[in-house]
């Protein structure tokens, strides 16, 4: 309200102070998100000490993600205000300034472009805490399902292939993934869920290509390697409704490589140089 009253006085210098002043309040409701965001964490490490006593609740590493849930949607939200706001006041500016006063226009879009630039310092935020969120709850589960692919054999024949069921090992990762995603989709809001997703598949895929490099295939052993691929992904997709498919398509390349007949195939599926698939492989990959 006091920014639109300001521009109703078409006085640059007015719009231009309320506009750094609305930045200056930002900053300091930013400082007070961090300060609340440390006490509470310190609050939530004491706990997770706690935890670790005999008897002690295991409630106390929900209690902590449903605490850094709500801060990060609380920068969510203030992203989505300041870039709504921003972009009302552009509108507002329009009607009041005319051509013949463009020189004030652009005094006064500086400054507005200025005050839309803090939306850019909460996106940090946000993306550095969903980060260590990430890592902090969900990545140790991950790795030490993934960590088995390590130990498991892929050079296998026909009737080894036949025989095998890779249902054990890919229902445990996918049941331990499902058990603490339950946990952020009550709390976390959905554009925040996703981004977890994005976390989740980004990493899925780089401890798959680690395990690859190390391992021998037979035509079997990746045929079996796509298969479980193939049901990560599925249930991966399930999550989100936001596409995923370029994210994973680099890892579905090599697994597709892995699970040719003869070398002389692999033409028929990357070449370099020539596009979109050849850019996700490089020659010496």
């Amino acid at each position: 309200q006091c920014l639109r009253r300001a521009i109703s006085t078409s006085s640059p210098d007015c719009i231009g102070a309320m506009l750094n002043d609305a930045g200056s309040v930002l900053l300091e409701f930013k400082s007070r998100l961090q300060n609340e965001n440390r006490v509470s964490s310190g609050v939530d490490i004491a706990g997770a000490i706690h935890a670790k006593l005999p008897g002690a609740s295991k409630s106390a590493d929900n209690s902590t993600l449903q605490t850094q849930s709500k801060y990060i949607n609380q920068m969510e939200t203030c992203l989505e205000y300041i870039d709504k706001l921003a972009s009302e006041l552009e509108i507002d500016l329009e009607k009041f300034f005319s051509s013949s006063q463009e020189l004030n226009c652009v005094r006064i879009r500086t400054c507005l472009d200025e005050f839309r630039s803090h939306s850019k310092v909460f996106k940090v935020m946000l993306n550095s805490k969903l980060s260590e969120i990430y890592k902090q709850f969900l990545l140790p589960k991950v790795h030490a399902h993934l960590e088995n692919y390590s130990t498991r054999s892929f050079d296998i024949s026909t009737d080894e292939f036949s025989h095998h069921d890779s249902s054990i090992e890919i229902q445990g990762l996918l049941l331990s993934v499902q058990e603490q995603l339950s946990k952020f989709d009550v709390d976390m809001s959905k554009r925040n869920f996703e981004l977890i997703i994005d976390h989740l598949v980004e990493d899925i895929c780089q401890q798959l290509e680690r395990v690859i490099l190390k391992s021998h295939f037979s035509q079997m052993g990746g045929l079996l390697f796509a298969k479980e691929f193939r049901a990560i992904s599925s249930y991966l997709s399930s999550k989100t409704s936001v596409s995923i498919r370029d994210k994973l398509s680099r890892t579905h390349l090599i697994i597709s490589l892995i699970s040719l007949e003869s070398l002389r195939e692999v033409k028929d599926y990357w070449r370099p140089n020539t596009g979109a698939v050849s850019s996700r492989l490089s020659v010496a990959e």
